[in-house]
């Protein structure tokens, strides 16, 4: 696996093994100085590259809910009138995610947990109200805390 190889410690290998773990937790808000682990993690969504990987997901999953009618997210059937009604809000979060400003790490795993969960809110059959909650979130969830400013590279 060529992104093993690239791998420098045992510490991040421990991490690309354990991502999605790692993913849920800071989504869920588990604050990434409490491990080291969730820290390096937090470190690696927050760069600028998976920021936009993130944005263009989240732009074709808008595209193809506006042109393809069964279109799939990867691994289900797109809700697509929910992604319509909240493509705004959806585009909102991709400015943000591609925005030169620091963000916070569970932002950038809400994020990205809506294009790549089995159990996102951008499939059919999500509950209703999901995504619009889960988007909301996640774009206030990506604004560095005063908190955090000091380590998100802000005076």
């Amino acid at each position: 696996m060529a992104f093993l190889s690239s791998v420098r410690c045992p510490a991040h290998v421990s991490v690309v093994m354990r991502r999605r773990a790692l993913d849920h937790q800071l989504a869920a808000g588990i604050d990434p100085r409490s491990d080291p682990a969730l820290e390096l993690r937090a470190a690696h969504l927050c760069q600028g590259r998976v920021r936009r990987g993130v944005a263009r997901r989240l732009r074709r999953t808008i595209a193809a809910a506006r042109t393809a009618p069964s279109d799939r997210l990867g691994f289900a059937l797109l809700a697509r009138s929910e992604i319509l009604s909240e493509a705004d809000a959806l585009m909102d979060l991709v400015h943000r995610l591609e925005a030169e400003r620091p963000v916070e790490a569970m932002g950038v795993a809400l994020a990205k947990q809506l294009v790549s969960d089995a159990n996102s809110p951008l499939a059919l059959g999500a509950d209703p109200g999901t995504l619009h909650m889960v988007v909301r979130l996640a774009t206030v969830a990506l604004e560095v805390s005063p908190r955090h400013s000091a380590t998100a590279g802000e005076p």
